[in-house]
């Protein structure tokens, strides 16, 4: 959490997406340049007169705590004209074994708290498609989950040929800073089948740290779950 000079200009997707990289990524190009970041970026929230920007590893490893803490006492900004007043890290831990552990369940309430888009054949496409989710949050879990956690190619398409979208409430509207992109917020709700719930539930639970969709290191794709279904322990 950080304060902020009480006037300065509207901060963007692209201001916190420097100032998260800036944070948590490795030192040269490569990971820059990464196309599939191991960090997301929830929008920033503002209350009692701190704003709070919540970074979320989707790994294990604890040298992001030595990371961040190093580099916010370099004076970290949102830019060369907002410099970060007082900033502090807080940190919630939870483990891949522990998202795996979640009871399976066949249906899944989520709300969408930031603008979701995806890119789809070059375009921007604002729609909570079932299979395009899924199949991009195991494609994301694969990715960085340990060997003995990762979901088998035949559990991923058992469980995209049975999630169906049980039911939507959602607005679209073009992304300011975006160029053409269109994102959606709202709820949502999914359904599958019980061959395919363990792996349902462990991938929407994953969803609340990595997020849903496209740029989700500037703050798109945030989602949550029910309050009672949320599993974070802070440290």
């Amino acid at each position: 959490m950080f304060r902020l000079r009480t006037a300065v200009r509207r901060i963007t997707f692209a201001d916190v997406h420097r100032l998260a990289c800036y944070l948590v990524e490795e030192p040269g190009p490569e990971a820059h340049a990464a196309q599939v970041k191991s960090f997301s970026v929830w929008p920033l929230h503002y209350d009692n007169d701190r704003w709070y920007l919540t970074i979320n590893a989707v790994n294990d490893s604890e040298q992001w705590d030595r990371r961040i803490n190093d580099r916010l006492a370099k004076t970290p900004h949102l830019g060369p004209d907002i410099p970060l007043v007082e900033p502090r890290l807080h940190v919630a831990r939870v483990s891949f074994s522990e998202i795996a552990k979640q009871s399976p369940r066949t249906r899944q309430r989520v709300t969408f708290v930031s603008p979701t888009t995806f890119s789809r054949n070059g375009r921007s496409y604002a729609l909570p498609d079932p299979v395009l989710i899924h199949r991009q949050l195991a494609r994301k879990w694969n990715l960085f989950a340990p060997p003995e956690l990762k979901w088998s190619d035949e559990t991923v398409e058992q469980l995209c040929q049975t999630v169906v979208l049980e039911s939507a409430n959602i607005e679209a509207s073009r992304l300011p800073n975006l160029g053409s992109r269109v994102g959606f917020v709202g709820s949502a709700e999914f359904r599958t089948e019980h061959t395919s719930a363990a792996i349902f539930s462990s991938l929407w639970h994953f969803a609340t740290f990595c997020g849903v969709g496209s740029l989700t290191t500037q703050g798109l794709g945030a989602v949550q779950l029910p309050i009672d279904e949320r599993s974070v322990r802070t440290k």
